[in-house]
């Protein structure tokens, strides 16, 4: 939350407690992105990806997975449920900050990417906004 306050701009942000009330919330929310965590209290996020991609209200939210630990198996299953994206957790408030501009940009919309940190970003040719 604390890298979407940095940012400016027209978009309200939400969130749910729990999965159960991430779902009520979305019987009359249609976000534009969606950013699940991986590791729910009740489901893990990709049962919940599976089931917003299920209401076709949802099909054109892009959704991202953020988890402590990306990997792999979690980022390829998350593509084949209709994710945009996996986030790793521990990336800092100002890389957080840049990543979500250019989500929200529409700069940064691969069919699908491992989002970890900058250096790996550069290779999706995102510039790192920190020296160094």
């Amino acid at each position: 939350m604390a890298a979407l306050k940095e940012i400016q701009g027209d978009f309200k942000c939400t969130y749910a407690e729990s999965s159960a009330q991430a779902l009520e919330m979305l019987k009359y929310l249609q976000p534009d992105f969606i950013f699940i965590d991986y590791d729910l209290p009740e489901v893990n996020g990709l049962r919940l990806l599976s089931v917003i991609r299920n209401e076709p209200a949802l099909k054109q939210a892009k959704i991202f997975i953020y988890t402590e630990m990306v990997s792999e198996e979690i980022c390829k299953m998350a593509r084949i449920l209709g994710a945009s994206g996996c986030i790793e957790k521990h990336a800092t408030v100002s890389w957080l900050t840049h990543l979500f501009r250019a989500i929200f940009d529409g700069q940064l919309m691969p069919k699908y990417s491992i989002m970890k940190n900058p250096k790996q970003a550069e290779l999706l040719q995102i510039i790192n906004p920190e020296p160094g």
